[in-house]
Formats: C-alpha cells, structure tokens, sequence
C-alpha cells in the first residue's frame, strides 16, 4: 500500500523511484519495538496504524501532524518506525479506532478516550488546550464521558474521517463529531455534535426504533454508518 506518511511501518521517508514498485506492493513483516511483545490485534485508518501486544503495550506508526498516535508531533508529522506509545500502554487497551486525523481507543474497563485533532468535536471531549479558529492538536488520549450516571460501559468504537460513534452493553448507540452528510443520523439537522450523544428515534425513520433495537456493531466510512440493530428480546 502507500507508504509516504509512514502507515507501513516498515518504510523510510525515502525509496528510489527503482524499488518503489515493488517495496510498498509486495506485502513485508513489521516489527515491532524491542521487548514490546507480539502483537494479537491490529487497527488502521487514515495514514496511521496501531497493533496491541500480548504485554499490553499498544504500538503506533504513521502520520501523526495532529496527535493521533498519542504521540508529540514530531518534525515532518510522521512516525516512520513502529514506537511504543506510553500513554496508552498498560491501559488495558482492547480496540482502537481510527479516523483521518484521530484516534478513538477501548479499554478492557469499558471507557473510552480519544487523541488527535479537535475540530468539529470528533474527540467528544474538551480539547485541553487553547484552540486556535477551533482546532488544536490533541496528543495526550483523554477520557470521554458518555450520558448517564457515570457508569456506562463501552463495548465498541468506531471512527470516520472526522466522526465517532461507540455501543454499550445494552445496546445503545452514541454518534459524535461532524455533522455533514448526515453523519450523525440527526435528520435534516447537520450540526455538529461536540460530546457524545445517542442517535434519536425520528418520525420519518422507518426502520429506526433505538428504544425496540439493540445495536451490537457500529463502522464509520468517510460518508456513511452502518450499524447492526436487532430487535430486543
């Protein structure tokens, strides 16, 4: 696949133009950071990529210009060489999500952070620092919250190019982030959502009926969301 940003792994800023073909075409191991383990799960999206070890050390590679390895932006905004990524090492981390420019994570707890870019509220959270015309870098993966009482439990994430979306354990969906394109299931409203809030029930949904459904999986394309809901018991 393509290379230029890093999301291989396995490739450096410069290849020849000779051996281009055949070094980012011809599938080739990555390896991982010395003493991190071996990995049990992988996860990419956008220009960066992720693999969770069996010593609970989660590894990060790719294009990091906003944060969304959880890493400091580095000169360039690449991480060519997979790095163990502190902030999200020995977290208990099970699935990670990722978007164009950030990046959603599950622990094994349940809870949810996020890292990466800010604007249109795709991190579901406040940004931390001093946004600037709305943006700002995000590298330090922090808690979202989620409605309720404070004990939700997360069971799956999911990340679009600038949106989130995460199921509990009973079943109930929540969307966040970018609003165009209908991405947040809202009807004709296309705002954007700036913390997480569970998809409406809307007159006009035929077949959406959250209070009667259970979802048990949500995946986020760059324009659309699919979701598997049937109905409760």
């Amino acid at each position: 696949g393509a290379g230029g940003q890093g999301q291989l792994g396995r490739v450096g800023p410069r290849v020849s133009a000779r051996h281009a073909k055949e070094t980012f075409l011809g599938p080739a191991a990555v390896r991982m950071p010395r003493n991190a383990g071996n990995p049990v799960a992988v996860f990419a999206g956008g220009w960066h990529s992720f693999a969770i070890t069996d010593k609970d050390k989660v590894v990060g590679w790719g294009l990091n210009n906003w944060g969304q390895l959880g890493l400091s932006v580095p000169p360039g905004g690449c991480v060519f060489t997979p790095t163990v990524i502190p902030s999200l090492s020995g977290r208990g981390v099970t699935q990670l999500a990722c978007g164009e420019h950030h990046t959603v994570c599950l622990t094994s707890g349940g809870a949810v952070l996020s890292c990466g870019r800010a604007a249109y509220g795709r991190l579901g959270r406040p940004a931390g620092t001093l946004l600037e015309m709305g943006d700002a870098a995000c590298a330090t993966p922090a808690v979202v919250d989620f409605p309720g009482d404070g004990n939700t439990v997360i069971v799956s994430v999911a990340a679009g190019m600038k949106e989130s979306a995460a199921v509990n354990d009973a079943g109930k969906v929540f969307s966040w982030g970018c609003g165009s394109d209908n991405m947040q299931g809202r009807g004709d409203n296309e705002d954007d959502v700036l913390a997480p809030e569970a998809i409406p029930e809307k007159e006009q949904y035929v077949y959406w009926r959250p209070g009667n459904q259970k979802v048990t999986a949500v995946s986020m394309g760059a324009q659309h969301v699919c979701l598997i809901a049937s109905p409760r018991s």
